[in-house]
């Protein structure tokens, strides 16, 4: 084997191994990108649909300078597997402020003890997707990292960029609007420094609703009933 050959190889093992998706607690990944073509199971019962406004801002007078971005965000039920599906995008709104702004990251809070397995949209609109994910040690946080970062003009005219949709696959079957969603990024006039904004109200997965004292009982009645009926069953079939 040559040693162009060999190295060729080195890397396309260690993309695969990368690619450590799904993602459990203190996993690193990295993210290829997708399309419905390629995973089926993405397809699925829209359940609630929202937008968040995120602001990060300048250090000279905040309230009124600021970059902004809407969080589209999206629960579906999936097809394919009948668990929940959360998608959310990063889209420009403005930036009024003395510098260009760099999203380099994305902060997910909120996933508990669901499993995540996360990639991003390829065939929906958008200029750019994450490139590694990377889920904390207790399991709450996914941090997702932009290799380039998504651009953001400071005047209207100037050009910015969105991310494209990300989606998160689990195996949850109840959400609630509990997480939160933080950007993370710099201003151009400040170069070294690390700017976040933040919003609550991510939709994020939670445990399933524990059955109610009524839900019980009529269980434990058909339990009860089932039980009865296989036992009529037994002593006919041996009088």
């Amino acid at each position: 084997m040559s040693l162009r050959a060999g190295l060729t190889l080195a890397i396309l093992l260690a993309a695969g191994a990368a690619q450590a998706v799904p993602l459990a607690p203190g996993d690193s990944g990295f993210l290829p990108g997708t399309t419905l073509a390629e995973r089926p199971d993405l397809a699925g019962q829209d359940l609630f649909s929202g937008t968040l406004q995120v602001r990060v801002p300048h250090p000279f007078w905040p309230e009124a300078l600021v970059a902004s971005w809407q969080v589209r965000q999206q629960v579906l039920r999936s097809d394919a597997t009948g668990a929940l599906l959360f998608s959310l995008q990063l889209v420009w709104q403005s930036n009024i402020t003395p510098g260009d702004f760099l999203v380099d990251a994305l902060w997910l809070d909120g996933w508990g003890a669901a499993a995540t397995d996360v990639d991003y949209r390829t065939d929906l609109s958008g200029d750019r997707g994450p490139n590694f994910a990377t889920r904390s040690a207790d399991g709450q946080r996914l941090d997702l990292g932009f290799g380039f970062p998504l651009f953001s003009g400071n005047l209207t005219d100037d050009p910015h960029e969105n991310g494209m949709p990300i989606v998160v696959a689990t195996d949850a079957t109840a959400s609630a609007n509990t997480g939160v969603f933080t950007v993370v990024g710099r201003f151009s006039d400040r170069p070294g420094e690390v700017f976040v904004g933040r919003i609550d109200g991510l939709a994020v997965p939670v445990a399933g609703p524990v059955p109610e004292p009524e839900t019980w009982g009529l269980m434990a009645l058909g339990m009860g009933v089932l039980a009865l009926a296989r036992r009529r069953h037994r002593v006919r079939r041996h009088p």
